[in-house]
């Protein structure tokens, strides 16, 4: 760590909201540019390898079982990526509001969408994937962190809501925790949250 330093830059048109490292390939949401797939088997020499084009900005990105989940203001978007090179969009389920974040578990996408709370989205199979649920947060749901059978939302100026996700269907709101400043990111790690939080930094939350 004493010694990092670039070595490489890939550069895009639009902002780079989102990216996930999925074994020797890297995903980026990537605004107007949409969704980017770039070749990392070795980072120094990392390019562009395939573009999908998006009907919108691309926010929000998970990847998942050989499908990108891709979020932006049409909702969600489900990308088959396998092979990469024929990458294509095989499915659209709308939202009722800006969808901005997404995390893929056990077969469900929860959506992170503005301020309509969590939309939780049965993605198997995909060719049928609908919504099932939504759990309205209080403030404005931008990402979220899934971890052991719980959603840990970032609710902008409500801080952080924990929801009980187990089962999907039945989906509540179990406690929040008000943050200083809007919170706009999650991480978990066993009993602790960060929290990304605009001006007021990085919280850190034991949650039990």
């Amino acid at each position: 760590p004493g010694t990092a330093h670039i070595v490489n830059g890939i550069p895009t048109i639009g902002k780079v909201y989102e990216v996930v490292l999925d074994g020797s390939y890297a995903y980026a949401a990537a605004g107007a540019d949409g969704f980017l797939i770039i070749d990392a088997t070795d980072p120094g020499t990392a390019s562009i390898v395939k573009t999908v084009a998006i009907p919108g900005e691309a926010w929000g990105l998970d990847v998942s079982g050989g499908y990108a989940y891709i979020t932006n203001a049409a909702g969600l978007q489900i990308i088959d990526i396998d092979p990469v090179n024929e990458a294509s969009i095989v499915k659209t389920v709308s939202t009722p509001g800006n969808a901005l974040g997404v995390a893929v578990y056990d077969g469900h996408a929860y959506v992170a969408d503005s301020l309509n709370g969590i939309q939780i989205i049965d993605v198997d199979p995909v060719e049928s994937a609908s919504i099932v649920n939504c759990v309205d947060t209080p403030g404005i749901a931008r990402d979220m962190f899934i971890d052991g059978g719980y959603a840990y939302v970032a609710d902008e100026l409500w801080g952080l809501q924990v929801i009980d996700i187990d089962p999907p269907e039945s989906a509540f709101i179990v406690s929040n925790i008000v943050t200083p400043e809007a919170a706009q990111d999650v991480f978990v790690v066993e009993n602790t949250a960060y929290v990304g939080a605009l001006e007021g930094g990085l919280r850190v939350i034991r949650l039990w």
